[in-house]
Formats: C-alpha cells, structure tokens, sequence
C-alpha cells in the first residue's frame, strides 16, 4: 500500500537524491535496469518523500519485467505527489498495454516536459493501437514539426485530416507548415 507520510529532508540529502535520480536516468536510458534501480533505491533512501524517483524507478521495473513492483512504485509515486501525471500514464500502461490512450495522454506529457523523441514514440504506440486516432496523427505531426521534419508533420496532418476532414487544427498546422510566411495560416489557426 503507498504511503503519503511527509518525512523532512536535509538540503544536502535533497541534491544528493537528485543527483542519484540523474544517474539512475542515465543507467535507465542505456539499458542498465539494475543499476538504474539501485540508484533509484539510494535517492529513495535519502529522500523517501521523492515521487520522480519512485516513478523512475517503475519505469526501469517495468522494463525489466517487474510489473507488480513498477505499478508499486508509481502509486507511491501517486500518494506522494497526486499531480505527478507520468506515473498515472505509465501505471496505466502496465495495467493494459493495449490501451492507445494511456499513450496518446503520456506522450502528450512527455511533450509538455520538452521530451519530443519520446512523445513521438508514445504517439507511433497509440496509432499502431489505434490507427483511427485523428488527434494522435495531430499531436504527432506537431512533434515531427517541432524536430524539423515538415515532410513527416504534414504526412500525419493530412492523414489526421483524411480520418476526420471537419479538422481544423490540422489544416491550419499544415497551412503554416507549408507556408510559414502565411500570416493569414496564422490568422486562421488563431481563429479556429
């Protein structure tokens, strides 16, 4: 059962904590579970009030197949900090991997966190779970916009447009792709 119980922590413990984190993300990113985990577990141990590390540390156990402990650590993660929206995707995820929402609303958050390769990579899961989705191709294509691939923006905003063609974010977004000296694409996406 998660706990919510706020324990005080030293300033030093507190850097100390977040620099475990930091390394843990770095084990985490290459494939280095177990070492990842025991980073996690040390910055948990100075900081037990600590949600990112909680979730971090149930991504790279669930990465490494421990399902029950990963959707552990994110509800403690959750009980520690309600608002922490990754762990609720990433617990969601877990629960039902064949779920294109859980993706589509992670990817969204790993965007708004400025994480654009990760975002693409939830939205390709939620398309290939669900290829009907008008607003992943929408989401997607703001991605590959935002890396400078127009070519691949413009390919999902027309197909975000041929699954629902009353889209108007999409047509204004490849407006502007098409045109960025357009002020009346800017105008119109203002408007929309």
């Amino acid at each position: 059962m998660a706990q919510s119980n706020y324990q005080p922590v030293s300033d030093g413990a507190l850097a100390e904590a977040a620099n475990l984190v930091a390394s843990g993300n770095a084990r985490l990113d290459a494939g280095d579970y177990d070492a990842a985990i025991a980073d996690y577990d040390r910055a948990i141990a100075l900081n037990p009030n600590y949600a990112v590390a909680y979730g971090n540390r149930g991504v790279a156990k669930r990465d490494k197949g421990d399902i029950d402990g990963a959707i552990a650590d994110w509800d403690q993660a959750i009980a520690l900090a309600p608002n922490y929206t990754a762990a609720y995707n990433d617990r969601a995820i877990a629960l039902n991997p064949n779920g294109p929402v859980a993706y589509h609303n992670r990817g969204i958050a790993k965007y708004d966190k400025g994480d654009i390769d990760g975002a693409i990579a939830d939205w390709d899961q939620a398309i290939a779970l669900n290829p009907n989705d008008p607003v992943a191709y929408h989401n997607r294509g703001i991605a590959k916009y935002d890396k400078g691939d127009i070519d691949g923006a413009i390919a999902d905003w027309d197909q975000a447009i041929a699954l629902n063609p009353n889209y108007t974010a999409a047509y204004n977004d490849r407006a502007i792709a098409l045109n960025p000296n357009d002020p009346v694409a800017y105008h119109n996406r203002g408007i929309a």
